[in-house]
Parts: C-alpha cells; structure tokens; sequence
C-alpha cells in the first residue's frame, strides 16, 4: 500500500553547513549574499525582513531617545538594580505609561524527556544548531561549563555581564562537568545580544537562526522590588487612566505581538520561544502606601493582585507572550524520574496563566521551571539555583534545537510547534489543553521519535507543509490512536484599544480541521477551551480562536479522512500537519469517470449587478490567455482537470474598477485567479464605485499655507503589478506553466508607497483611483481592507529663510474618516469625489508673526533644581510646552491649552519636586476672560 501523499512536494533545507555570510546582519549583505540566502530559503522574502529591520531600528532609536528625555523630565527611574544582581531597565512609552523589560525569574532535561535523546540511538547535543539569545546582557563566558561552548556576543562591547543571561545559557548549553548541571543541547551554537532594540536585532539576524529565546518581558500589574540596599517595596505597573484595579496590559495583544507576528508570518522558520511571566502569585493585598511606575510617587489606592479576580487566571504580561506565532512557556515543578502520569505535573506558584483576553491557549506548553540548577557568575566554578518561566523557556528553546539536529531540514516554526504539541504529555485535571499548562508538558523523546517515524517511512508520512487556498482532504491510515495537529503562522492582527479584557479575535486566518472515522462512526472536532469560563475542561468543536488545532480520535476506524476548510483567507497560507498514531496514505482510486463536464458562467459585474466589458481565461493546452469575451458567457471544464483560471479586466468602467471575485466557497482579491470546478457555478468579477480624485495634503500650523513633502500611502488594491514575490502559486494545480505576474497585490501584503505633496489619488495608473467607503462595515465598524496613510512624526521644512522642525499633531480633511487621527499613521476612508486628507504639522517655537520665528511670542522659560529648562509661549491662540536638559536640544511643542484658540499670556514656575505649573489668559467673549492651569 502506497504511504506517501502525492499532494505536495516536500522541500529540504540542510542546516549544518549555514555559508558564513549568513551570519551577518541582513541590512550589511550584499545583493549577491542576499540572493544566495534567498535562494536556500525560497519561502522568506529577505529583501522584506530587510526593509522591516531598517524602519524598526529607525523607530526603536527615536522612541528610546524620546523616553529618555521623558523619563528624566518625569522623574521616572531609567535603569533600576536589584538585590539579586538583575535589573529592571526602561525601554520606551506608550501614551504617558514608561514599559520597561526585567528577567523572568524568581533537574529540567529529565522532566521533559530531554536527557533520553542524548544517547543511542539518537546521541542528539544540538550540534551546528544556532540558536538566537535575547536577555539583559553578557554571558560570563568563562565558566568552566563552557569552555568548549560556541557562543558568539553580537551586540555593543560595553554591557555588563548578566546573572540571568549566564543562567539561561547554562540551561541551554551547560557542558555537563557537573552532570546535574548539564545544557539541553551542548553542542548548539548561540548568538547572543542584550535586549534593548531587540525587534530589529531579531529580524535583521533571523537570516540564520531557526530558534530564538526571550526569558524577560514588562514587569505588569504589581512586582515586589528589592533593590541593591536590601530595601523591598511594592510596584503597580498600571495604567491608571484605563483602569485602577487591573493592569489592562494581561492577556492583551499589543504593539510587540502585532511586530512578531508580523516578523513570524514573513520568516516562516523562525520560532521564538518565550517565557509566559510570573504574575500570578503577585498579590499584596490591602498594603496601603505603595508606588506607581507611571509617575514614580507613592499612592494608597487598591489594585486588584495579578490574576486575583479570574480566580488565578488571565495574568500573561501583553507582548510576545500574547502572540500567536510564539511558542509561550510555562514553569512547573521538577520531575526527577520523568513522566508516568498527569499527576507527575505540578504547577509553580508563579507561573502566568492565560487565556488571552480573545481567549487563546497560551502558555503553549510547560517545563521544569523550579530550582534549576545552572552556571553562575562568581566564579568559573560557581552554579545557582534559579527558578521561574525564564528557567522554562530555555529548556524548550534548546531542546528544539535537538529537534532540528534530528530533522535535518529547516521545518517551519509551525511544523516545530505542531510536532511538539501533538506530542506532549498530558498535564492537568482534565484530558485536552488548558489555560494553566498549555497542551501539556513537551517531550523531547516522542517529538524526536515522531521525526524519526517520518524520515523512515518516507517524508511526509507524517509530517507534511501544505500550501492551503481552499478546501483539501487528507487520507490517514490508523496505527493506535490517532491524533492530528494543525498550526500555521497567522498573519499580525489589529491592536486593540487600550482597555481591560477587549474580547475583539486576533485571528485572522480562520481554517478548520475535521477527521471523518471512513467506517462511519463518527466526525472528530478539534478541542476548544471556553475563556468566558477558564476552569472548564476542554470540549470539542469549532475552534474559531486558535491558529492550533489538535484532534484526538478514540473510534476503531481502520482508516480516517481528514478535511480542512476555511471561514475565509486572503489568498494562501502555509500549514503544518502532523499526524501520530498513523499515517497518511493514497487510497486506490476508483476508475475515472470519462467525458464529464463542468458549466461555468463568468461574468463581470458593476455594483449594481450590471454587466460589463470582456473577460480572459487561460489555455492550459496552449499555455497563453485566450482572447477576450464578452460577459456573462459560459464555458465547460473538464472534472478530470477541473481548473480554471480567469483574468478580470482593469479597465475602469462607470467611475468603477475590480474589486474582488466572489465564487462558491472562496473570495479572492487577486486580479486574476485559479478555481478549482467541483460543480456547476457562477464565477463572478465584481467593481465598486471609485472617487474621481482625493487629494493629499500637508497643512503647517502658524505657517498658514501647505507645503510640499512627502507622504506614504498604502494602496491595497493596486493593480497588474509584476512583482514576484506577489505571485500566488496553487500546489493543487498540475499545470506548470501557469500564468505568473498581473496580479493585484491584495490587503495583507500592500507596501507604503512615497507620494510627493500635494498628491491626487486619481484614475490614472498606478492606483486608477480608490474605492469610496471602502473599509467601514455597513454598521459603522473598521475592518480590513482599507487605505492607510502615514507621515514621519517629524520634518524639516523651511519657513521664513530658516529649516525649522515640524511636528506632526493630527490628521484632518473633508469627506474623509480616519481610525485614529491622533496617530501619524492610520487607516482613511474616502466619502466622497474631492475628497481630502491633510497632516497637520506644528513648527518648533514657530510665531505668529510674519516677521519672525522665535520671537513675538511671548516665551517665559525657567529652570529647575537639575538644570532642566522648561520653556511656554503663545502661538497662533494656543499655549505650547517644551522641555530641554541643554538648552539647545528641545522636546517636541506640547501643546497644554484646548485647541480652540483664543489663549494668551503664558507664565511658568517651577514647584516641589521639580513640577511646573502653567498659567495663561484665556479669551472667552465681549470683556469675557479667565485664568486656566496646567500642572
């Protein structure tokens, strides 16, 4: 019988001999080394991650700077040491709420099957592996444990050595001259950096690491704090302003796991593993007096302890471990003898709890994360006892790279995280996943053993990556009990407002997996978790939350069926399939049934329902499009060969252009599309309505006039681009000289493009105009797709003989909607012809006056007890802050009256603690005035 699959070409990556160009950052290649890496990894578009790495660099040092500045002008702590020798280090704001990052701390090979690879018949140690290492600094690398170690310090020269960073790395790759203390993978190579701009550092090295860890995050809702002097207190990491009794940021999808995600969804094979945080014993009580991070003083208002109203549950810090495409960890406690049982698994007090607040399975898994014993720092003899998710994490991180050793190929982070959730062991009150440990406890020894299966009966027996764009069956035949795991990297969700538990779906990819037992005896549904009751045992059904979903069928069936379907994607999506307890195989297939055909109308329609203009299909026989045909017309497709393949027209007809094609069961915004014909249907190319001309603009505040500059703008729907890497492949179709390039580049993967000022949207190529009222839903609501514009947060224009700074303060127009006119970049809809947006700039100590720029503007300035300057003046009605340590370097204009004109006269002082105070006249009628304050 025959046990291989004929669906898919199984694509191999060797690992060991990695060139070593690609060792180095992607933004210092050549085009030549970019190429050759592009080469051997076809599925990632490195020239993207690139230009991905650039802009996040760019925005992680402005954004450092600016906190910086903010921190010292707030009083706020910039770097905070603890007793323990770890430190709490801040990194940037959000809004007015400072986020710092801080180790995830407070005998694990065994516990996690680890130590049973080490010898035959595997004799696994990581070797060539690379592993990525983000922490809080330098590993002490003297340690007699790694003597013989590869481990390579890529960041600055002039950081510290790290307790936490020389801990984890032990945990990894700890020689074993004290057996106890022996790493998960010896042999493994890391590349270390500290954690400060962490999101470009890890895109721009993941040309060569297949594995990363991150064994820290922000300290959230409160931490207990000992610092160097032994002196202890509580900290509340809240924000205030959403809510004085949680800390909105547990369980929330942020900007961080919006940036991963992303990163994930274009780098297929790197899988980030991250320690889930220890939040959930963190739990004061009424203790009165304590301090706010936010602002650094003493308040003796009541915060609810981290997880304390869910029961322990929903107290995941926001960020990576609220991703979806990362492989998040939890600690329990040590299992000298390894698993027998559920009952084996017991939880830390400390380990975080989800779900999600859109109700996700996170942590993903769990491990030993209890007094482990590892390398130290005093000595090059020294070993610590560590406990926490930051133990957990590096125990999975390494003993992934086992994985990898054995596999011999560069899975996806997908196929990795599938392998290992279809095999954990069992942990928990009730079978299935839970809140609490994920899907179980990894074992090391049955993911090997189930790669083992798959090399020996042949690739893809077991394991498969399948390129997904419709629905698909797979034959499996039963060896015990069968169970099936899907997974895939969903592509980066919206980030939600800032509030407590917002329940809107992260995910965006909605594909569903169904095992049919052939014998009749029943459909298997994948598990299902409730969040609005997280103690629940898990159900069975349909998971519409997840980017995992795992079956475990208990019939008798000789043989299962499994169907995976979709509630809608955009174009395709790489999934990862395993199967345990049996494998896949091709049934004998029933003699063909001859001369059967398909009746297929296409059509292309207005958005009243007319029809309009001409049509193309692709000649398989002849390997060329076929001439033009008026619409609606009908065609036959052979069932044998049931594939077809149409070009919409991109012409504009009636103020009109394409917009989508809606057929049975899918939706496509490609211009043109492969269907694959299972029955008699329509296939129809829809238009929608277009403005004739929108216009953008800038608009300077004080100048009075608009300027020229540049603008980006992000088109989804432009149309006929040749770009390859937009081109879309279907695996099913056998066809190998299917048409490639003309395809409309579709939401999900539109680029910003650069408009000079002021720039009209029109029916002109490249963009041919945009849709009105595109991206808002019949209630009212924002939804994807839909434009986007954006604009640096700050430009140089000159004005008055002089470059001045201009910051950008807000978005307005008329016939437009922005999601969020505050932000410099947000999505736009056009209402009507003529519509227009504008970007509003402020000038830096810009006057009013024709005359002069820095003066006539009534400028009162003062300094504090540390030699800062604070600086008010009026400026076209309105009273505007900046703040400088140097007097020659200046914050961005804050302005502190309403907005709506009519102040004048500004005075400043300083008072208790460094703390400005503002006054001003405001003007509110005939002999009409009042005194307003700003502190």
């Amino acid at each position: 019988m025959k046990r291989l699959s004929g669906f898919i070409s199984f694509v191999l990556v060797i690992l060991i001999t990695i060139p070593l160009f690609a060792q180095k950052r992607l933004t210092k290649m050549t085009e030549k080394e970019l190429k050759s890496l592009q080469k051997r990894y076809p599925r990632v578009d490195f020239s993207k991650l690139r230009e991905m790495a650039i802009r996040q660099n760019k925005l992680w040092q402005k954004r450092h700077r600016e906190a910086l500045k903010k921190a010292k002008q707030k009083g706020l702590p910039i770097i905070k040491k603890l007793k323990d020798g770890k430190t709490i280090e801040l990194q940037y704001f959000e809004g007015d709420l400072p986020i710092y990052f801080t180790p995830y701390n407070l005998i694990a090979a065994k516990t996690i099957s680890t130590a049973s690879v080490w010898r035959g018949p595997y004799y696994l140690s990581g070797s060539e592996i690379n592993i990525g290492l983000w922490d809080q600094g330098k590993i002490y690398t003297s340690h007699q444990e790694f003597k013989d170690a590869k481990i390579y310090w890529k960041d600055s020269t002039n950081i510290a050595i790290s307790i936490h960073a020389t801990n984890v790395t032990g945990t990894m790759l700890a020689a074993g001259i004290i057996d106890s203390a022996h790493g998960m993978a010896p042999n493994a190579i890391i590349f270390a950096y500290d954690w400060y701009n962490d999101l470009s550092e890890l895109i721009d090295f993941s040309g060569y690491i297949n594995v990363s860890n991150h064994s820290y995050g922000s300290p959230t809702g409160w931490h207990w704090e000992v610092d160097a002097s032994g002196s202890g207190e509580w900290v509340w990491y809240g924000d205030p302003e959403v809510s004085y009794y949680e800390d909105y940021r547990f369980g929330f999808y942020d900007e961080r796991s919006h940036f991963i995600d992303s990163l994930t969804a274009l780098n297929l094979y790197l899988l980030p593993v991250v320690a889930v945080g220890n939040d959930r014993s963190d739990n004061p009580g009424d203790i009165g007096t304590h301090r706010h991070a936010k602002d650094n003083d003493y308040y003796d208002d009541r915060h609810d302890g981290d997880g304390e109203k869910d029961g322990g549950y929903d107290c995941i810090p926001a960020g990576f471990a609220t991703a979806k495409n990362t492989l998040v960890v939890g600690a329990v406690h040590d299992i000298p003898n390894g698993y027998f049982s559920s009952y084996d698994v017991v939880m830390t007090n400390m380990s975080s709890w989800g779900p999600t607040d859109d109700g996700r399975i996170k942590p993903d898994v769990v491990a030993n994360g209890y007094d482990l014993f590892t390398t130290g720092t005093d000595s090059e003899n020294d070993y610590d006892y560590y406990s926490g998710t930051s133990a957990a994490a590096p125990s999975v991180a390494a003993s992934i790279a086992l994985l990898l050793e054995k596999a011999g190929t560069s899975y996806f982070s997908s196929t990795i995280k599938a392998i290992i959730i279809n095999t954990a062991d069992e942990a928990g009150d009730s079978p299935g996943p839970d809140y609490k440990y994920g899907w179980g406890l990894m074992n090391t020894q049955k993911a090997i053993e189930l790669i083992d299966q798959d090399q020996i009966e042949g690739w893809g027996s077991h394991i498969k990556e399948y390129q997904y764009s419709g629905p698909v069956e797979f034959h499996i035949q039963a060896e015990g009990e069968v169970r099936v795991t899907i997974c895939w990297a969903d592509p980066a969700a919206d980030i939600s407002n800032a509030s407590v538990d917002p329940t809107d779906r992260k995910l965006v990819n909605d594909i569903d997996a169904r095992l049919i037992a052939d014998d009749g005896s029943g459909t298997f549904f994948p598990y299902i978790l409730d969040p609005g009751n997280p103690s629940a045992p898990a159900d069975t059904g349909d998971n519409s939350i997840d980017n995992v979903e795992h079956i475990y069928a208990y019939s008798t069936s000789p043989t299962y069926t499994l169907k995976i379907s979709d509630k809608g994607i955009t174009g395709y999506q790489w999934i990862s399939i395993v199967v345990s307890g049996g494998h896949f195989y091709i049934p004998e297939e029933e003699p063909p049934v001859q001369d059967v055909f398909y009746q297929v109308t296409l059509d292309q329609q207005l958005s009243d329902g007319n029809s309009v203009g001409q049509l193309q299909i692709w000649d398989y026989s002849l390997d060329s499009w076929s001439e033009p045909f008026y619409v609606p017309n009908t065609v036959r497709v052979d069932s044998t060969d049931p594939y077809l393949t149409s070009k919409s027209s991109s012409a504009i007809y009636s103020e009109q252009k394409f917009n989508r094609w809606e057929a049975k069961d899918t939706t496509s915004e490609f211009s043109w599309e492969t269907f694959i014909i299972r029955e008699d249907q329509n296939i129809i190319s829809k238009f929608e309505k277009i403005g004739k001309a929108t216009f953008l603009k800038f608009k300077l505040i004080s100048a009075n006039s608009e300027t020229d500059g540049e603008i980006y703008f992000k088109d989804p729907w432009i149309i006929d681009t040749t770009d390859p890497s937009y081109y879309y492949i279907n695996q099913d179709d056998p066809h190998p000289n299917k048409p490639r390039g003309y395809r409309n580049k579709g939401m999900k993967n539109a680029d910003f493009d650069t408009l000079f000022l002021p720039a009209t949207l029109d029916q002109n190529p490249p963009r041919k105009g945009v849709f009105l009222n595109q991206g808002i839903t019949p209630q009212g609501q924002w939804a994807p797709p839909y434009y986007t514009v954006r604009v640096p947060q700050e430009q140089v224009f000159p004005f008055h003989n002089e470059d001045i700074i201009w910051y950008f303060q807000g978005w307005e127009g008329d016939n437009v909607s922005f999601q969020n006119a505050s932000q410099n970049e947000t999505a736009v809809v056009f209402q009507a012809d003529g519509a227009e947006a504008r970007a509003v700039y402020k000038g830096h100590l810009a006057s009013n006056s024709s005359l002069a720029i820095r003066a006539n503007n009534g400028r009162k300035i003062v300094s504090d007890d540390v030699g800062n300057y604070h600086l008010v003046y009026e400026d076209n009605g309105e009273i505007y802050y900046t703040f400088s340590s140097n007097g020659i370097d200046w914050s961005a204009d804050e302005r502190v009256s309403d907005g709506h004109g009519n102040n004048r006269y500004p005075s400043i002082a300083i008072g208790a603690a460094n703390k400005y105070h503002i006054v001003w006249q405001k003007f509110n009628g005939w002999n009409a005035y009042e005194i307003r304050y700003k502190r």
